[in-house]
């Protein structure tokens, strides 16, 4: 194992350094949610598995970079772990090599993992590609130089296959973070920096052995390890705020709650500090100071403030959080104490309708559970919500009605694991609840009582196995939104044949297609003004059971379906941002007043205008010229009894809020609807 020195140590020690040396100090850190991504697309391999150099071409840095005094323009990244700012290479790759050892090339950054290499690796059907990749990015306002490695240790291993991302960053206000990311296998690493003179060296201790996968190899939060380098000494009291979330969308008349983290990047224990928010950067929202902390060095601390935004307008806002005061003292460095958000200050009185999306299937352990629980709970809470259940083909190839856009959907909100819920796109069932069947009315609370940026209402017509839409958005303002989706979800109310081993016998709101597609169609809703959107799916062949959700006997959509009953479909429409995939509002068209396809076709009668605020005029059919017509609510509330109408008269509509209504025309023994959408009347 390396030689290491301790943290605590080093910090001591820089003060005793040289004038003439650039220090740094560490803020070793860990279980952060690090802004790194994989396999970037603006990312390019420097260096892979085929290079037998073991070191890259030297790359350009975009900014000049200051390492120990010196600056530098460009790197060469190496296949042990590290980058060096030498435009000559060093062809040396030994494993254990400490950077105490004179043998260590100066004027580099470590982070050497034990055992690991650069190396492909082959397991199963499955091989594990090792590269080294960079781009350039901006995080924070500053330009942001990333060096990601991906390497494989093959050898001395139990674990074979065991394999490590970490990432090099070089700030352009020359601060240096080595960040191990996550991987498979147990690793120790020797990890510092290296400049030109002997005091010029930093080496701390490295990750941990730690197992670095999660369920399907995913990422672990706790498992991350950051190391920030830091140019300078390390003042006594420094604070940054690391962290400020606040809901995009804050109801004028409600008290909301914003968070915050904190990270004390001072040597002394944090003890206390105040934060406060700010609206336009000038009128004080809240002020409060946080007592009685243990926080050490290089650690975070998570508050939080309760706001209310009853005196602000209405209108898109800027929030800003602040923190100062680290033990009653001023902060070392403000520059980082300030994070902004804008929000959205709002009134609304429509009510939301909570969508719930549901993963599971029938050979899911606690879906049976799962959604009786589910269930229990939403029948306590009726015309608060819509659900959609998608069938998947996992465990065990699962559920036979799995179709290919639940499989986007699951992939879309990044689960792993069924059964799985996610409310209004936002809250992941799976985290949330690790036993799905605690899903209950404390859960569900915090959803009620909300209030929507958007009207929505959807109907359905059915022409055998044909099927229309049409679903109307209407926003409360003008939103600035550029992602917006609207889906309309076909649903069959009830299902009883896709029964496999884990106890359901009955399956609620299963979906069974997403018009026009599980993308959906894209709205613009930045002039405050209503879109309307027309939809048509036909469900082809005939019904099929498949075996099982194996991806080679699932439905063909082109050639056959699986909807058990046509006459238990209904429509759920919702409104999506694609951005942070936030649900704004939800209508279904189950229990509306059920309009005839036929009739409606062959229909001769003529409403206009439409849509229509004041009056209408009908043209009925030929040779006839009076009739009995009256009004009626989608849901199928009377409106306006029948009255006496002759053709082509104007006839005064009652006073109505702005939506869409069916109008029922009799005449000569026929029976007419049509739809009729009423805009804001004068």
């Amino acid at each position: 194992m390396k030689s290491l020195k301790f943290f605590c140590c080093l910090l001591l020690s820089f003060s005793a350094l040289p004038n003439y040396a650039q220090s740094y100090y560490v803020l070793p850190m860990q279980g952060i949610s690090t802004p790194i991504q994989l396999n970037k697309n603006n990312s390019f391999n420097i260096l892979t598995d085929t290079n037998t150099l073991s070191y890259s071409a030297y790359i350009q840095i975009p900014f000049g970079f200051t390492f120990y005094n010196k600056t530098y323009h460009g790197f060469r990244a190496y296949a042990d772990g590290r980058i060096s700012f030498d435009s000559l290479p060093i062809p040396w790759q030994e494993d254990n090599l400490s950077l105490l050892d004179s043998k260590s090339p100066s004027q580099s950054i470590f982070a050497f993992w034990d055992q690991t290499k650069l190396k492909n690796f082959s397991t199963g059907p499955t091989l594990l590609t090792s590269n080294i990749q960079t781009w350039v990015e901006l995080y924070q306002g500053q330009s942001v130089q990333i060096i990601l490695w991906r390497m494989i240790r093959p050898w001395q291993s139990s674990t074979l296959n065991a394999y490590t991302y970490y990432a090099v960053r070089l700030y352009q206000n020359n601060e240096i973070d080595i960040t191990h990311l996550y991987g498979t296998g147990n690793f120790s690493a020797s990890i510092g920096l290296k400049g030109l003179n002997q005091e010029e060296l930093i080496e701390i201790k490295g990750s941990p052995s730690l197992n670095f996968g999660g369920a399907n190899l995913s990422y672990v939060q706790d498992s991350v390890r950051l190391y920030k380098f830091i140019p300078g000494v390390q003042a006594n009291n420094n604070i940054t705020c690391s962290q400020f979330n606040l809901a995009p969308y804050l109801p004028q008349n409600k008290t909301f709650t914003c968070k915050g983290q904190l990270l004390n990047k001072g040597f002394d224990t944090l003890k206390q500090f105040t934060a406060k928010v700010y609206a336009f950067d000038t009128v004080l929202l809240a002020i409060q100071t946080f007592e009685n902390l243990n926080l050490a060095s290089a650690h975070y601390f998570n508050f939080q403030l309760s706001l209310s935004a009853t005196n602000l307008d209405t209108t898109y806002t800027p929030f800003t959080l602040e923190i100062s005061l680290p033990n009653q003292q001023a902060d070392a460095d403000s520059n980082d104490n300030r994070l902004s958000k804008e929000a959205l200050v709002y009134t609304s009185t429509i009510p939301k309708k909570i969508l719930h999306e549901v993963f599971s299937s029938s050979s899911a352990g606690q879906g049976l559970l799962g959604i009786q629980a589910l269930q229990q709970t939403l029948n306590a809470n009726p015309n608060t919500w819509n659900m959609i259940n998608y069938p998947m083909n996992f465990p065990n190839f699962g559920d036979p009605y799995y179709m290919a856009f639940a499989g986007y959907r699951f992939l879309n909100y990044n689960l792993n694991q069924a059964p799985a819920l996610v409310i209004d796109g936002q809250s992941n069932w799976a985290n949330d609840i690790p036993n799905a069947a605690l899903f209950n009315a404390n859960f569900y609370q915090p959803f009620l009582n909300q209030f929507a940026l958007v009207n929505v209402q959807v109907s359905l017509q059915r022409n055998g196995q044909s099927f229309s839409t049409i679903t109307r958005v209407e926003p409360i303002m003008p939103l600035k939104n550029t992602l917006l989706s609207v889906k309309v979800a076909l649903i069959e109310k009830v299902t009883y044949n896709n029964t496999r081993n884990n106890g359901q016998v009955e399956f609620y709101h299963v979906v069974k297609a997403i018009l026009p597609n599980v993308f959906g169609t894209g709205i613009d809703l930045s002039l405050g003004k209503p879109v309307e959107i027309n939809n048509s799916y036909t469900f082809n062949g005939n019904y099929r059971l498949p075996a099982s959700g194996d991806p080679n006997l699932i439905i063909d959509p082109l050639t056959e379906h699986s909807v058990e009953n046509f006459d238990n479909l209904y429509a759920v429409a919702f409104v999506q941002d694609e951005a942070d995939k936030l649900v704004w509002q939800s209508a279904s068209s189950e229990g509306l007043l059920p309009l005839s396809q036929f009739e409606l076709e062959q229909a001769a009668i003529l409403v206009y205008p439409n849509p229509a605020n004041e009056a209408i005029q009908i043209s009925l059919p030929e040779g006839i010229q009076q009739a009995y017509i009256s009004l009626w609510k989608i849901n199928g509330t009377l409106v306006q009894p029948e009255t006496n109408y002759q053709s082509q008269t104007q006839w005064k509509l009652p006073t109505l809020a702005a939506g869409m209504y069916v109008l029922e025309v009799k005449t000569k023994g026929r029976k007419y609807l049509k739809k009729l959408l009423v805009t804001v009347q004068p």
